[in-house]
């Protein structure tokens, strides 16, 4: 069977979006600025036709004020639709999707997503004969089983070159 593809819509927005965090976090470099001279040397102006909007203010593009760590931008993905990751019927991940994720220097990537505090994470390890089928969607009646695992999450992260990272959630 063929793998499931990214629609069309969905690859684009997450390419613009990449794109223009990776840009911002490329835009930013690295200054020695200590805490309260965020704004020093930052003009603002009054805009030169108010109509009664109140002040506007100017951005100076070239001024950096503060610096961004490039771990604030990253990839969530998620149990339910990060299954596209693997071939059909196999754990083995993707080639293209490894080589689309490499283009963009994206250094976070985590598991998230409305249900992953449901999603049993057992159900997604070990051999895919021996994995129990999980409802992957739980306002769809039907359960799967999950081929993009903790350990193929592991694996993708690896093959891009990201850190892996563990965190537990209190919610």
């Amino acid at each position: 069977m063929p793998d499931s593809p990214i629609p069309t819509h969905g690859k684009h927005r997450l390419q613009q979006l990449i794109l223009g965090m990776a840009s911002l976090v490329t835009a930013v470099s690295a200054q020695n600025i200590l805490p309260g001279q965020e704004y020093d040397g930052v003009k603002i102006d009054q805009a030169k036709y108010r109509h009664g909007a109140g002040p506007a203010r100017v951005i100076i593009e070239d001024k950096v004020i503060n610096t961004v760590s490039p771990r604030l931008f990253g990839y969530n993905f998620s149990w339910y639709q990060s299954q596209v990751f693997c071939r059909k019927g196999s754990t083995q991940l993707r080639q293209d999707l490894i080589e689309l994720a490499k283009k963009y220097p994206l250094m976070m990537s985590r598991m998230s997503g409305t249900g992953s505090q449901c999603f049993r994470w057992k159900d997604g390890i070990g051999p895919l004969a021996s994995r129990k089928k999980h409802p992957l969607m739980p306002w769809k009646s039907s359960a799967v089983v999950p081929r993009f695992g903790p350990l193929e999450w592991i694996r993708f992260c690896r093959a891009i070159n990201r850190d892996v990272r563990f965190s537990y959630v209190l919610n």
